[in-house]
């Protein structure tokens, strides 16, 4: 998400616990079976949203079946995981997108992804160690119950095309579409800038979100960033950034010359 504050924790989180707001929206079951799908690079909103995340997770709100990198950085995954660790969640399936694209607007760019990597992760780590998106995808849905997994898109979109692209393999007998339908409960999209829809996340990975958009077989909404626009959000000033990733990442993103579009 190319915003340079957390937007999509709170846009997506708040369809999930103040859901009196969209009366015409189902309420979810807690905890929500959540895959998060996420840009982590360019910008650190991503690195915040995960801190959200996690934090739900902690007090039972939410049970994270995987993240899902849609980012073309080498070093997204692994960064991903080394924050997951530092929550205490060694275990959950990491899938990294391998793709080449999108890289317009800088957006397969980062100041934070290798450092975090290197210094909490394990140093020299790339996404080639970790199994594709599409795999991580449909083993996490196979194995949920149906029609209880919530999907939040804050990032780019081949990840999910590729998912309903997909054919059955030994993970499941059904296609991806199929899949899709069978499991997901909601597909949640943090992007677009509404009414007007012009914002990074579709604008550079524009075929993709709009195949998926086409193509998906359930319910989507969709959280324009502008929802979070105004909101801060961060880690505590006071945290160790020797110790605590996200204080890492943020300061490495804000001491740098990065401006966020």
């Amino acid at each position: 998400m190319k915003r340079p504050l957390s937007t999509a924790a709170l846009a997506c989180f708040l369809l999930f616990f103040a859901i009196s707001l969209f009366a015409q929206l189902q309420e979810p079951v807690q905890p929500v079976n959540l895959i998060i799908d996420s840009d982590m690079a360019s910008d650190v909103d991503d690195v915040g949203d995960h801190a959200v995340m996690w934090a739900l997770s902690s007090r039972g709100e939410v049970n994270v079946l995987a993240l899902i990198s849609s980012s073309a950085n080498d070093y997204t995954a692994p960064c991903m995981r080394a924050i997951a660790n530092y929550y205490g969640h060694p275990n959950v399936p990491v899938g990294a997108h391998k793709g080449l694209t999108p890289v317009v607007e800088n957006s397969n760019m980062s100041v934070y992804t290798q450092q975090i990597t290197n210094q909490f992760g394990i140093p020299g780590d790339t996404r080639a160690n970790y199994p594709d998106a599409v795999t991580v995808y449909r083993q996490a849905l196979a194995n949920a119950p149906d029609h209880s997994v919530y999907i939040v898109a804050e990032g780019f979109y081949q990840p999910l095309q590729a998912l309903l692209q997909s054919q059955p393999d030994s993970i499941s007998p059904l296609n991806g579409v199929q899949l899709v339908a069978q499991k997901v409960r909601r597909l949640v999209s943090s992007a677009g800038w509404f009414p007007s829809g012009n914002e990074h996340n579709f604008r550079v990975d524009a075929d993709a979100a709009s195949y998926v958009f086409a193509n998906w077989p359930g319910e989507i909404v969709s959280v324009g960033v502008q929802v979070g626009g105004d909101v801060i959000t961060g880690p505590s000033l006071s945290s160790d950034a020797t110790k605590d990733p996200v204080k890492r990442a943020y300061d490495l993103f804000n001491s740098s010359d990065t401006t966020p579009a």
